[in-house]
C-alpha cells in the first residue's frame, strides 16, 4: 500500500529573475523557466531528462512570441535551452511547450506560469453494506494526470490506496473499510494532479438523521390503465431499502439502486385491469431506520374518520362543540400530531365588504369575545371564506353556516332573534310573510390545491348540493337560502367524482387534501335583518380518508 503526497511549487525571485521548479517524481522531463530580460521580454526554458533522455520538444502555443528550439540528438540527458522572445511590447505574451522523453512521458511548460486549476475528479462509486461496511472512491484526472493521494482523516476506517504510476490519467479506486461495524465511519482524502490542483473527497455517516425518506407521487398516465411513479429520495443518511407491502391489481417495478444512495429512485406501478381499482403500499427506509409508508391511491374507504375544516386553526374554531372536541382529540396523523392544531393554511382567508370587525352580540360571552362584521338591514354585502381540506373526503361535505340574525338595530339575541326572508305586513304587524328573493345567496366552488388531481380546472368548478328532501343535485351558484339566529344551517354538498359532470355541465375532479372550498354569501339590498358573519361562521364536516392528513407549513 502506498500513500502519495502532493508536492508544492515554489516561486523564487532572485536578481530580477523568476524561477519556477516543477518537481516530478515520475520519469517525465523536468522544465525550468527563467526570465532573463525585461526589454524585450525574453524567457529561457531549461528542459532536461536525466533518466532516459529527451526525444522531442514542440511548441503548442506561441502568442506574440518568437521561439527558438535548438537541434538535439534524441536521448540527450543534458539540458536543452529553448529561448522565447516577445515580438511587440504591446499585447499578451504567452508560450507553451511540450517536452517528451524516450519513454513517451511528457511535461508541459508555460509562460506565464499557469494556475494549478481544478483538482482531480473524485466520487463515491460504490457503498457495500457488508459486513464489513466499505466505501469505494474513484479518483481520476484525465487532463494533467493524477500525482498523489493523501489520507486527511480516517475515523474507524482502514483505507487502502493501490499503487499507481504518478501522472496516470486512468481511474484509481481507493477502498475504505469500517473497522467497528457499530461505530460511525468518516474518511477524507486529498487528491493532487500533476499541475498541483487539489480536490478533497470524503464520506461521513451523519451523526443524526431523524427524517424519513421522501416520496413524491406522479401520475404518468391517468389511464385507464393508470401508470403511477413514486419518486423516493433520502438526502440524510441515504436510502437503504424499498419494500412492497401491498399490491392489488397492479404490477410494481422497484429498480436496483446502491444502498445509501441519496439520488432519486423511481418506482413505477402499472394498473392491470382497467375496470377494477388498484392499490400500492410502499415502505422506504433509510440507513438510520427512518421509515416512510406511502399509499396509492390514498383513498381507502374502509378506514375513515370524522373531520371538520374552517378558516385558520380548526382547533380554536369558536363554534367547536363537544363532538368537534372529540374530532380534534382523535384526528391525528402518522406522527401522532393532532392535525386540527396544524390547520392554518396560507391558502385560507375570510374577507368581506361589510366593514370592520366588532364584538358579536349573538356568540360573545363574558370569557370569550367573538368578532364579526355587520351587514345592517337594507344593505348589500359580500362575505367570502376560503377553506383548505385537511383530509381527502371519503363522503359528501356538510357545509354548515352559523349566523347571527337580529331585528334591525337590535343587539340582544334573546329578545330580537330573526330569520332572513320574513316581512311584517303593515296592516297586520303580528303576522309575517316569507319573501324568497330577500334571502342571502350562496355560491360554493372547488379550487385546485397542491395535491389536486389530474385535469383539475385551474379556475375550479362549482359544487352540487343535494336538495332535501329528494336529494336531487343542483349546483350551488347564487342559490337562495334562509338563515336564522344562532342556529346552524346545513347544506349537503355532493362529493365530486372524476370524469362526471355537475348540474351545470362542468367536468369534475375528485377532491384531495389541500384542495380549496371557496364559499361566497351575498346579502341582497332588500334584506330586512341585521346579519353578522365572522371568520369561523362557515365549517365543512365530512369523513376523511386516514393517511391523507395535511399539516400546515405556515
Amino acid at each position: 500500500m502506498r500513500t502519495y503526497r502532493a508536492y508544492s511549487t515554489y516561486l523564487t525571485l532572485i536578481a530580477f529573475s523568476i524561477i519556477v521548479f516543477s518537481i516530478n517524481v515520475s520519469a517525465s522531463p523536468v522544465c525550468e523557466t527563467v526570465k532573463i530580460l525585461d526589454s524585450p521580454l525574453t524567457v529561457e526554458f531549461h528542459i532536461r531528462d536525466a533518466a532516459v533522455g529527451l526525444s522531442l520538444i514542440t511548441v503548442t502555443e506561441a502568442i506574440n512570441a518568437n521561439v527558438y528550439i535548438p537541434p538535439f540528438a534524441p536521448g540527450i540527458i543534458s539540458p536543452i535551452v529553448v529561448v522565447a522572445s516577445k515580438i511587440t511590447s504591446d499585447g499578451d505574451f504567452r508560450v507553451t511547450l511540450e517536452s517528451k522523453n524516450i519513454s513517451g512521458d511528457t511535461t508541459i511548460c508555460h509562460y506565464p506560469v499557469q494556475e494549478t486549476g481544478d483538482g482531480p475528479d473524485c466520487e463515491i462509486s460504490k457503498i457495500n453494506q457488508g459486513p464489513p461496511f466499505s466505501i469505494e472512491f474513484t479518483i481520476q484526472d484525465s487532463d494533467t494526470g493524477l500525482e498523489g493521494i493523501d489520507i486527511i482523516e480516517s475515523a474507524n476506517a482502514e483505507v487502502f490506496i493501490p499503487d499507481f504510476e504518478p501522472g496516470t490519467t486512468g481511474p484509481v479506486t481507493v477502498v475504505a473499510t469500517k473497522i467497528d461495524q457499530a461505530m460511525e465511519i468518516r474518511v477524507q482524502l486529498a487528491a493532487t494532479n500533476s499541475a498541483g490542483g487539489i480536490s478533497n473527497c470524503d464520506y461521513g455517516e451523519p451523526l443524526e438523521d431523524n427524517d424519513p425518506p421522501t416520496c413524491q407521487i406522479i401520475v404518468k398516465d391517468p389511464g385507464p390503465p393508470s401508470i403511477i411513479e413514486f419518486i423516493i429520495q433520502d438526502v440524510g443518511s441515504g436510502l437503504e431499502t424499498i419494500s412492497l407491502l401491498e399490491n392489488t391489481n397492479v404490477t410494481v417495478s422497484i429498480p436496483n439502486f446502491v444502498t445509501g444512495t441519496k439520488d432519486k429512485v423511481v418506482v413505477q406501478a402499472r394498473q392491470l385491469l382497467s375496470h377494477l381499482d388498484f392499490r400500492v403500499v410502499l415502505d422506504s427506509v433509510d440507513l438510520r431506520n427512518n421509515s416512510n409508508i406511502t399509499r396509492y391511491p390514498a383513498v381507502n374507504y374502509l378506514r375513515t374518520r370524522p373531520e371538520f375544516d374552517g378558516v385558520g386553526d380548526d382547533s380554536s374554531n369558536y363554534f367547536h362543540d363537544y363532538f368537534k372536541e372529540m374530532v380534534i382529540e382523535k384526528g391525528i396523523d402518522s406522527s401522532n400530531r393532532k392535525i386540527n392544531m396544524f390547520s392554518s393554511f396560507a391558502s385560507e382567508y375570510f374577507q368581506n365588504t361589510a366593514g370592520m370587525l366588532s364584538s358579536d352580540p349573538c356568540f360573545s360571552t363574558l370569557n370569550h369575545e367573538y368578532m364579526s362584521s355587520l351587514t345592517p338591514s337594507w344593505s348589500e354585502t359580500i362575505y367570502e371564506w376560503r377553506i383548505t381540506l385537511q383530509m381527502k373526503p371519503a363522503a359528501d361535505l356538510l357545509l354548515c353556516v352559523i349566523g347571527c340574525v337580529l331585528r334591525s338595530g337590535e343587539n340582544d339575541v334573546w329578545n330580537s332573534a330573526r330569520q332572513t326572508g320574513l316581512y311584517r305586513l303593515p296592516w297586520s304587524p303580528n303576522q309575517s310573510i316569507f319573501v324568497p328573493n330577500t334571502n342571502p345567496l350562496i355560491t360554493v366552488k372547488a379550487l385546485p390545491g397542491a395535491k389536486a388531481g389530474t385535469g383539475f380546472p385551474p379556475g375550479g368548478f362549482y359544487l352540487d348540493a343535494r336538495i332535501l328532501p329528494g336529494l336531487r343535485p343542483v349546483s350551488v351558484i347564487n342559490s337562495l337560502f334562509s338563515l336564522g339566529a344562532l342556529f346552524e344551517e346545513g347544506i349537503l354538498l355532493s362529493r365530486p367524482v372524476t370524469g362526471f359532470s355537475n348540474a351545470s355541465g362542468q367536468t369534475m375532479v375528485e377532491l384531495n387534501q389541500g384542495d380549496i372550498i371557496h364559499v361566497t354569501i351575498t346579502i341582497p339590498f332588500n334584506n330586512t335583518t341585521d346579519i353578522r358573519f365572522g371568520n369561523d361562521n362557515v365549517l365543512l364536516k365530512y369523513s376523511g380518508v386516514i393517511g391523507t392528513e395535511l399539516i400546515a407549513d405556515n
